[in-house]
């Protein structure tokens, strides 16, 4: 570690061990999602979810269980979420210069809609939802609500995009002889969103509108040329199936200062952008940049909430603690570096206030990808380049239907899952129970309540599968039902899934199917699960005659 890297641990530790975060992620939720146990996440969630519009936490809930549903493959119960996520970030959404707000009032109630990057993540995600579920008219709205313009304030002495912390330092200078520099000192300027400008075009280019379609493409390889040969595939490229990836753990807001009276974005996830590496049979491999990094719109001004800048710039001795900071992160000057460090604690030093709010949405990224093939190459593995813990390889991809595209949202494992490496599940490649996504498997089998392979929602004609396989020709559809029904077991087949708790493989009352090609598909159908234990009397007693039959024919 060289003398200026130490410096600055020094300084993250002196910002860090004197805060205090007024708000706790669930850290069983962090871990269901780090392991891709998407289902038991969401259950969590939505069992302690404010009913209140008037709670802090209300929009905060809806969006991470909308976004663990995606995951988990089922988008039918993200939808009812996300749905609400999209009226409340756009209820009063725009200020008079079509800036957002972080906080609205309603009825005398402040509504916390998040940091202006977190919004532009809201309605990313209704736009995947949308787009998964092939509404393309919504998806291009929510796509294009997603691209709001920015407060911009300007850049920081050296050229880099100002950080909160430099902002309210050169608030408190600029406000000295009076005046309100972060009312008055910005320009509306238009969205650095790559990932927003990208999905309206897929959007646009799906409704037939090859203008606006080129216009967003453009858009986004103009703000960022490293992904000028993305767009350019996404315009015209031969894809008939999107990727939608998400990887990395996003910045953790946390209180700072003596007291935690100033919040601040760190990064959980440190190190440079880095890309997806994508593996196909029939394409071999590639390598594709990250569309957004979460960590660098964190820091960037812009994307930030100015109540916290204000509360920053406002409270007693924040002169020498912004300044410190300032100073202390961006000069390279040892000298420099020990004086700003100096400012920073002298500044903490003085009580002031309430504890900073730290609310966040810990459940976000830290990189999206986004990722065009051919269903008709085969499985698709994806990982981030140097991360083996992210390997997942995507199973069940078919081709699209009459509108031409399919759509699917990943969510990569936490790359420090375990030893460092993903998965069995995650990379076996196979499927090993017939479902309502891919159909039978090679050979005939049974239900999985019986003994067999099977767990596709029940139908008059796997009758006559099932019984190739060893169903007594006596046992008729109405019974077999009631077999599901004396389990306690509930199918959900379609639009149905969105009632969908634990699933009959993993110890669950629940027979449904998530969308092929995600995650939750290949962590259910691409691993061993152990033989179902009968909790009836007469599936107990059919799955018998079945074994003695078997064992008779043999």
């Amino acid at each position: 570690m060289n003398h200026r890297t130490g410096q600055l641990a020094a300084l993250a530790a002196a910002l860090v061990a004197c805060g205090c975060a007024s708000y706790r992620p669930d850290s069983t939720v962090m871990s269901d999602v780090s392991r891709g146990r998407y289902g038991d996440a969401r259950g969590r969630i939505v069992a302690t979810m404010p009913s209140s519009r008037s709670d802090p936490g209300y929009l905060l809930a809806r969006m991470k269980a909308g976004i663990v549903a995606l995951a988990d493959g089922l988008p039918e119960a993200a939808e009812p979420h996300l749905a609400e996520v999209y009226d409340l970030l756009r209820t009063q959404g725009l200020n008079a210069d079509k800036t957002v707000p972080s906080v609205i009032v309603q009825e005398g109630v402040r509504i916390w809609k998040g940091e202006p990057f977190e919004q532009a993540m809201g309605y990313a995600y209704v736009a995947a939802h949308d787009m998964v579920t092939a509404d393309w008219g919504n998806a291009r709205a929510a796509a294009q609500d997603s691209i709001f313009l920015l407060r911009d304030f300007g850049r920081a002495r050296d050229g880099r995009p100002m950080t909160s912390i430099e902002l309210a330092g050169r608030a408190a200078e600029r406000d000295r002889d009076g005046g309100d520099y972060l009312s008055t000192g910005y320009t509306a300027v238009e969205s650095d969103f790559a990932l927003g400008y990208l999905l309206a075009g897929v959007a646009n280019r799906m409704l037939g509108r090859p203008e606006e379609s080129a216009e967003h493409f453009a858009k986004a390889a103009t703000i960022a040329p490293r992904l000028a040969s993305l767009a350019s595939t996404l315009e015209h490229g031969d894809y008939d199936t999107l990727l939608i990836v998400e990887a990395g753990l996003g910045p953790e807001k946390i209180a700072t200062g003596n007291d935690g009276v100033v919040a601040a974005f760190v990064p959980r996830d440190r190190g440079p952008a880095i890309g997806l590496v994508v593996q196909q049979a029939g394409r071999g491999y590639t390598e594709l940049p990250a569309v957004c990094d979460l960590n660098e719109m964190a820091r960037d001004h812009r994307w930030n909430n100015l109540e916290d800048v204000r509360r920053a710039k406002s409270l007693l001795g924040s002169g020498l603690m912004v300044a410190g900071a300032a100073v202390a992160i961006g000069s390279n000057d040892t000298e420099a570096q020990l004086a700003g460090l100096g400012m920073l604690l002298a500044g903490m030093a003085v009580r002031a206030g309430s504890k900073a709010d730290t609310r966040h949405n810990e459940l976000l990224p830290r990189f999206v990808y986004l990722v065009p093939l051919r269903a008709d190459d085969g499985p698709v593995t994806v990982q981030v380049a140097g991360r083996p813990g992210t390997r997942l390889t995507l199973t069940g991809l078919s081709e699209p239907g009459p509108d031409g595209l399919t759509v699917r949202f990943v969510r990569t494992l936490d790359y420090r899952f375990g030893t460092g490496f993903a998965p069995a599940w995650a990379t076996s490649g196979r499927i090993l129970y017939a479902n309502d996504e891919t159909g039978p498997l090679a050979e005939p089998t049974l239900p999985y309540i019986l003994g067999g392979r099977c767990v596709r929602t029940p139908t008059p004609d796997l009758l006559v599968e099932y019984q190739r396989a060893g169903l007594p020709g006596d046992v008729s559809f109405g019974q077999l039902l009631e077999l599901y029904r004396l389990e306690g077991l509930e199918t959900l087949p379609g639009a149905e899934r969105r009632r969908a708790r634990g699933h009959v493989l993993e110890g669950g009352r629940t027979v449904f199917t998530p969308q092929a090609g995600t995650a939750a598909f290949a962590r259910l159908f691409g691993q061993e699960h152990s033989a179902y234990t009968p909790r009836s009397r007469e599936v107990r007693e059919l799955a018998e005659r079945i074994r003695a039959e078997r064992k008779t024919v043999e």
